[in-house]
Formats: structure tokens, sequence, C-alpha cells
């Protein structure tokens, strides 16, 4: 299966979608047709069939996700594209996954171990390949997270300080306050105070 591209060409589409940019970026990284072994690339190919499945439908398809789609696929097009682009390790898949069981379960306490054991790697595996996808610890990384959901929640007078550090898994109120304040450089008290 073939993908054609005119990227002088790109029709209408809203000033601020990028599409024009996107088809310059293209015009620069392709001057002849090119080959993906999208066989080796699964998530290349779940979002060529996915563009595809969405574009040959019979039935009608809601435009924003025709475009979503398309985007994806071209998103990771001129990925591949780039000189330093490198098709995803099985490394990297593993950071990946353990990046998205933090952002789901940004409310719970999770210890390595767990998150080790839902990824299929032993504990130290799970830290190496996280540490080098992401530079910084899981941990680290899973509090910064916490933070940034605690700087949403304090905006709402209504929860208490205690409440907040309890929704986000903290074991106590002052455990919650000093990591705040690491990440921030105030306490959460000061911080809603200033919104």
């Amino acid at each position: 299966m073939g993908l054609y591209i005119d990227t002088e060409n790109p029709g209408q589409w809203p000033t601020h979608s990028g599409i024009a940019q996107c088809c310059r970026d293209l015009d620069k990284l392709v001057t002849q047709p090119r080959r993906f072994n999208v066989a080796r690339d699964p998530q290349l190919q779940h979002a060529f069939w996915q563009a595809v499945d969405y574009l040959t439908s019979e039935q009608h398809r809601n435009v924003a996700a025709v475009v979503g789609n398309l985007w994806q696929l071209l998103g990771l097009i001129i990925e591949r594209l780039q000189p330093t682009s490198t098709p995803s390790s099985s490394e990297d898949g593993i950071a990946q996954k353990i990046r998205r069981i933090l952002l789901a379960r940004v409310n719970e306490q999770l210890t390595i171990e767990q998150i080790a054991d839902e990824v299929h790697v032993s504990p130290t595996r799970a830290k190496s390949t996280f540490q080098e996808a992401f530079g910084c610890g899981i941990k680290t990384y899973f509090n910064q997270l916490k933070i940034w959901q605690a700087k949403r929640l304090l905006c709402d007078s209504k929860r208490t300080i205690d409440q907040i550090s309890r929704e986000l898994g903290f074991s106590s109120a002052s455990h919650f306050s000093r990591a705040f304040l690491m990440q921030t450089g105030q306490s959460p008290s000061s911080f809603r105070e200033s919104e």
C-alpha cells in the first residue's frame, strides 16, 4: 500500500493547523519516494492502517477523528525521516509503558516492584530503563506528576491541603508539603494564595 502526499498543494486548512508547515518539513526531508518497513515498526504500522481504515471507510467518519489519525501518521513519518531518528527499541517501549502507568495512576502509592511487575521486568531493569529514557528516576518522575496534579487541585479552594495530600497518595500532609516545597520552592498554602 502506498501513501502519496502532495506537499506543494496541501489544500485549504485553518491557518494555525500546521498543515502548511508539515508539508514544508516533508518537502525538505523527502527528495524521492521512500519506503518504510512497517513490520519492524509497530507504532508506524498501527498508525498507517488506522488512517487507511478511516480514509477508506464506507460509513461517515467524524472529521476530527480522520484529521487526528492523519496527524498521528504524518507526525510519525516526519520523526522517522529525521536524520537522528531511530525506531523505538524495546527499552523505550518499557520506559513508555512505565510512564503511562504513572500518568494513569498518579493518585496511588506505587512501589518500583509493583510497576516493574506490571511491565514484566525486574525492578533493576525498570529503574535503569526509565532513567535512560527520561533522565530521572521513576519515583522522582512520579512525584513530579503528583505535584503537577496538586497544583491543579490547589486551585479548588473547597479542598483542604490534607484532602489533596490523601487524594494524591502521599503518606501524610507534611510529606506532601515537603515534596511540594522541594519541587516548587513554595508551600502548598503559599501556592494557593498566589493563584
